[in-house]
């Protein structure tokens, strides 16, 4: 039978193992799953606001990839498999102030040029 907590998992599966996204990802970006992905993802929830562009998305966001040198990551979201952010997260562990934390929208047509400008 088909379990109701199976689509989001398959999803979040599906876009983990995204082949595609991780040919992209510049020297300084890598990609992350299991406990990583999953403390990032918590982290993120926590700093999202009720006023945050974000805030509505919330439980279909899982944070997928992450800078070396900073503390921005790449998040998926699950209901829309063409739909990332771009967030810098602040790591403050409660909801941040409005404007944070600084999030950049892109989709998925536009990751190449983005990672491509990255760091320039």
């Amino acid at each position: 039978g088909n379990v109701a907590g199976n689509p989001p998992a398959a999803a979040r599966a599906a876009l983990m193992e995204d082949s595609q996204i991780a040919e992209l990802l510049p020297d300084v970006w890598f990609m992350v799953r299991g406990q990583t992905a999953a403390v990032h993802t918590a982290e993120l929830r926590k700093e999202i606001a009720p006023e945050h562009p974000l805030y509505d998305r919330r439980g279909h966001l899982v944070v997928i990839a992450k800078c070396s040198a900073n503390d921005n990551v790449i998040v998926a979201d699950t209901s829309d498999p063409e739909q990332f952010f771009c967030v810098h997260l602040t790591w403050a562990r409660h909801p941040e102030a409005a404007g944070y934390p600084i999030t950049r929208a892109l989709r998925r047509s536009e990751l190449k040029a983005f990672f491509a400008d990255y760091g320039q």
